[in-house]
């Protein structure tokens, strides 16, 4: 088995591993951090910043509100998480697996 370092943690240590793990999927949606680090629904933080611009609800935001507005930054920031959050998943999928042994690399010499 190879030194392969998982990216995917549930409770990161360091900036890089935040960074990596930014944007995650817990009960079938979307958390980031916020600006003290703790986790919150995506949702919840674009209706909070978007008060003053819009006046979105975090459900306006469910529906898919922010698809359409794509000159706005938080518009951006909820395309950029959910693909994040999306990619995430996936790649901790493949990391279970490799970790339980049910996922296995090929040697140079095998492929």
């Amino acid at each position: 088995m190879s030194d392969y370092k998982r990216l995917t943690k549930n409770e990161p240590q360091s900036n890089v591993e935040t960074m990596l793990n930014y944007a995650r999927c817990k009960d079938k949606e979307v958390f980031i951090y916020d600006e003290q680090g703790n986790d919150v629904k995506l949702t919840e933080y674009i209706a909070k910043h978007a008060q003053e611009e819009c006046g979105v609800t975090a459900e306006d935001i469910m529906e898919g509100c922010c698809f359409e507005c794509m000159d706005c930054p938080l518009g951006i920031l909820n395309t950029i998480a959910i693909q994040a959050t999306e990619l995430h998943y996936r790649l901790a999928e493949l990391e279970d697996k490799i970790e339980t042994g049910k996922l296995v690399e090929l040697s140079e010499k095998t492929k």
